[in-house]
């Protein structure tokens, strides 16, 4: 949970699960703007109208899937 990723010349660090937690946020409003395609605009899907699910690998130990759950939950 406390693992810090830097950029690649090491001068900015940055929590990993902030990362993670990012790239999802990134993910679930891409998934939302491509099913709300403007040349469609009687369809009107809202996040509440979606129910995301995040996998995880099963081999994963118990550390790695909490630090990926506890990163969802940060997206909301």
């Amino acid at each position: 949970m406390n693992t810090e990723l830097s950029d690649l010349a090491g001068t900015v660090k940055v929590p990993a699960i902030t990362i993670f937690s990012m790239s999802i946020r990134y993910l679930k409003n891409h998934a939302l703007q491509l099913l709300n395609d403007p040349r469609t605009p009687e369809v009107n899907i809202r996040e509440s109208d979606v129910y995301f699910v995040l996998t995880v690998p099963a081999i994963w130990d118990e550390k790695a899937k909490l630090f990926m759950r506890e990163a969802a939950v940060q997206v909301n």
